[in-house]
């Protein structure tokens, strides 16, 4: 009897793991769109089952004309990494379209993800040459802080943190200096990071599977423009600790609106060491004063930061792109192998051909 008890632990810890490999999760995402466009509301389900996902999402657009554009039912994408397979089907049409990893790898290679995956494009785009671009940048300051501040928020004991990414860049047709501003605010929680280890494991699979990492995937057409900001903010991301209950993140663009510098300027200015600029919340108190008056110190913006932050209307500063992603609830228990197979009843939509 004394031999069974290694193969008790053995298996109480296989069921275990088991356990942990199973999870669902609710969250709701909040868009401005990008540069006012598209803006939206997304309340989104996810099942996630060993090497099976299963996305419930139902989106409203809320801005413009897109607000009477709003799709009808529940969108449903399951992703299956043992089959190599992506289904993506509505509730309401009870139809459904069908893309390999092979197939998505090479519409990523080819620049057709932009375009909604429910088929193949008509046609390839033309090839176009690429004009000179916009901005020449400077390398991107990133800051992740710890805000010292704790509070409860759906249940999760969270720490609040803010991680900036801030680079200058100078415009090549005029020679003005913009600094770019994207920022990571953060409510993070040791428990839901623990309890979405699951949701972590299948996203980090996934990546490997299709080449690619779920912030691209996620930032799509605008990744091709600040994709190094988007880059960097990720990476620092990853290493604050916990699992984020709320993110709010901005990305915006603060004109300095000066004037091209000389060629002797900017060689001074190339010989000496470059301050470090300041982080988007330093930044928006500098640049909220900025009308009728020269900065004199950006040290003073951190103590103008409460009062900045509250004025509205700033015509220095482009909002591009504003979301919010909420984490509602975490359960476990185990699923319904059904969630993750297109039903009987549904109908394969055929993709166009070329």
């Amino acid at each position: 009897m004394k031999k069974t008890a290694p193969f008790i632990l053995l298996a109480l810890l296989f069921a275990f793991t088991a356990l942990q490999a199973q999870v669902t999760y609710e969250s709701v995402t909040t868009s401005d769109g990008f540069m006012g466009m598209g803006a939206s509301v997304s309340t989104d389900k996810t099942f996630i089952q060993g090497d099976a996902r299963r996305e419930e999402s139902q989106i409203k657009f809320t801005g413009g004309i897109m607000k009477h554009m709003s799709p009808k039912g529940s969108e449903i994408e399951i992703t299956r990494l043992d089959k190599e397979v992506i289904w993506k089907m509505n509730d309401k049409d009870k139809k459904y379209t069908q893309m390999t990893f092979a197939e998505f790898k090479k519409m990523m290679e080819e620049g057709l993800l932009d375009q909604p995956m429910m088929g193949k494009p008509d046609q390839k785009p033309e090839n176009k040459p690429e004009g000179e671009p916009e901005y020449e940048w400077q390398t991107p300051v990133v800051k992740a802080r710890d805000l010292g501040e704790k509070k409860e928020l759906n249940g999760f004991s969270c720490k609040h943190y803010l991680v900036t990414v801030t680079t200058i860049g100078k415009q090549v047709s005029t020679g003005k200096l913009d600094t770019l501003l994207l920022s990571a605010d953060m409510w993070n929680s040791l428990n839901a990071a623990s309890a979405m280890k699951a949701a972590n494991d299948f996203e980090m699979r996934l990546a490997k599977a299709l080449g690619l990492d779920k912030m691209a995937e996620a930032m799509g057409p605008m990744m091709a423009q600040y994709g190094e900001q988007f880059k960097k903010l990720a990476e620092e991301m990853k290493k604050v600790e916990g699992y984020s209950v709320l993110t709010d993140m901005t990305l915006a663009m603060t004109t300095h609106s000066m004037p091209k510098p000389s060629k002797e300027e900017l060689e001074a200015a190339q010989a000496e060491p470059e301050p470090e600029p300041a982080d988007v919340t330093d930044v928006k108190g500098a640049f909220g004063k900025m009308l009728g008056k020269k900065i004199k110190d950006a040290a003073k913006a951190k103590a103008e930061k409460d009062k900045a932050e509250k004025a509205k209307g700033n015509p220095n500063q482009k909002v591009l792109f504003h979301t919010i992603t909420e984490l509602k609830s975490i359960t476990g228990g185990t699923l319904a192998a059904d969630l993750f197979e297109v039903p009987a009843s549904y109908k394969l939509q055929e993709n166009k051909k070329k």
